[in-house]
């Protein structure tokens, strides 16, 4: 639960909300961000943030933000379901003790992906990898046993976007071996 007054930290998808928004702003409104900004009563630096997805945005502020580049009604509306919508994330809003942040990241974009390419030249990507394979990879990269299956846990959940995207995957012979 969302502390009052304590700044929330930007999620993965904030990043993609932001970058749309920004397409919008420049592509169909005249506006600069200082502009934007000065409508919406907010900073330049807030902007800003919402825009680079370094800032956590709400379902609220994209309705402002929408409003005030006067987004037709059944568009307006399109784009906040599809924000509400994303508040229903994935496992990566809540990252997982031991996993890298970086898992959770590409876990976030694969799940707004529709196609994803692999190349590997040592090892097998890791959307391929069994879990004797991944766990062998890990420890014998030093990963303490506990933390190596934490993180073979977030990697099988990764793998679950397998059937649901085009993957491709080119992998060298060296890692085949």
């Amino acid at each position: 639960m969302a502390v009052p007054n304590k700044r929330q930290p930007a999620r993965p998808r904030d990043r993609i909300i932001g970058a749309r928004l920004r397409a919008i702003r420049t592509e169909r409104t005249k506006l600069s961000l200082e502009a934007a900004a000065k409508a919406l009563g907010w900073g330049l630096a807030t902007m800003s943030r919402i825009e680079n997805g370094r800032r956590r945005i709400t379902t609220e502020d994209v309705a402002m933000i929408l409003t005030a580049y006067r987004i037709p009604a059944a568009e307006r509306d399109e784009l906040i379901a599809e924000a509400r919508a994303e508040k229903a994330s994935g496992w990566w809003d809540r990252p997982l003790p031991g996993v890298p942040a970086e898992m959770g990241t590409l876990a976030s974009y694969a799940a707004d992906a529709s196609s994803l390419t692999d190349w590997a030249v040592s090892v097998v990507p890791g959307l391929l990898q069994t879990e004797d394979y991944a766990m062998a990879v890990m420890v014998s990269d030093d990963v303490p046993p506990e933390i190596a299956e934490l993180r073979w846990l977030a990697r099988r959940r990764r793998q679950r976007i397998l059937g649901t995207v085009d993957y491709a995957a080119y992998i060298s012979e060296t890692a085949l071996r």
